[in-house]
């Protein structure tokens, strides 16, 4: 899984107790739970408004004497600002898994770390059902790697991990990558009628950027009409929710970490359906109802 891929990566690069890894808390858990599996200590960062990822200035804020390196996930497909967090200096840890196939300034996302991770999950850009990967540059890294994720056969204790992908999943994923550049232009297809359909209603959006794969298309309203809308549409029957379940520093957190942004994204923020198999008519009735209840909204 993607998780598994950025556990290995952590130990492979001997993260552990005693250790700071910097990770913004507007993300999935997986990135918690990696590092926690390694004993290390979580430091979240907050974002940035306009493209809701790590925000490079808070990052500098957050670094110690204890800090080994920094994950870096592309929130739903929108593209980190990754020159200036590689500039910083510590090692950088893409993460990819919603953002396979886009881009930040003509370069592929996941060449800019030092190691890039991968979910093929079956929600993911592409998908082997479950399954993940790991990619680097580095030789070394890549080896410990493949070293962690079997523990058959060897003649040594040290501790190693059944983490290995099945050929069957493997396979449908050499047929998805096949079919990535028409997944990614069907969700930029979606996501130009989106943007069409929201210019007269009280929305807005994360900057765009021609990179980005559009994982999940995300609206922004005013805090007290989130949940409103969310209910109303699914009442409609169309699945609209919240881009993350809840701040991860809201869930797991030693300190009283004050992220600002992250709560007031997080209030402001919601999806709704974006995935290659939807239909004209299904893009159509979702732009209908939401319009419907933006009315509702306004009034």
């Amino acid at each position: 899984s993607g998780t598994s891929a950025l556990h290995l990566v952590l130990k492979a690069m001997d993260i552990g107790p005693d250790d700071e890894v910097i990770i913004p808390s507007y993300t999935c858990t997986a990135l918690l739970n990696a590092v926690r599996y390694t004993g290390a200590h979580p430091v979240y960062a907050d974002i940035s408004p306009h493209n809701l990822n790590i925000n490079p200035d808070d990052i500098k804020n957050r670094i110690t004497s204890k800090t080994r390196a920094i994950i870096v996930p592309h929130m739903f497909g929108y593209p980190a600002e990754m020159e200036r967090i590689v500039n910083i200096g510590l090692p950088v840890i893409e993460d990819c898994a919603q953002a396979l196939g886009g881009t930040y300034n003509n370069r592929p996302l996941g060449s800019f770390g030092k190691v890039t991770v991968l979910s093929f999950y079956a929600t993911k850009v592409i998908t082997t059902g479950e399954g993940g990967m790991v990619l680097s540059n580095s030789i070394d890294l890549i080896d410990k790697v493949k070293d962690l994720r079997d523990y058959d056969k060897r003649g040594d204790t040290k501790l190693r991990y059944n983490y290995k992908m099945t050929d069957i999943q493997a396979a449908i994923g050499i047929v998805q990558m096949g079919r990535l550049s028409s997944f990614l232009e069907k969700r930029k297809q979606i996501a130009r009628k989106y943007m069409e359909g929201i210019r007269e209603l009280p929305f807005e959006t994360p900057e765009f950027n021609p990179g980005c794969t559009f994982y999940r298309f995300i609206l922004k309203c005013e805090p007290e009409n989130a949940d409103f809308i969310i209910e109303e549409m699914k009442k409609r029957a169309i699945d609209c929710e919240k881009p993350i379940f809840l701040p991860l520093h809201n869930i797991y957190s030693s300190d009283n970490t004050l992220l600002p942004v992250t709560e007031d994204v997080y209030k402001r923020c919601i999806s709704i359906p974006i995935y290659p198999a939807l239909t004209d008519t299904e893009v159509s009735w979702i732009m209908k109802n939401l319009k419907e209840v933006a009315e509702v909204v306004k009034l």
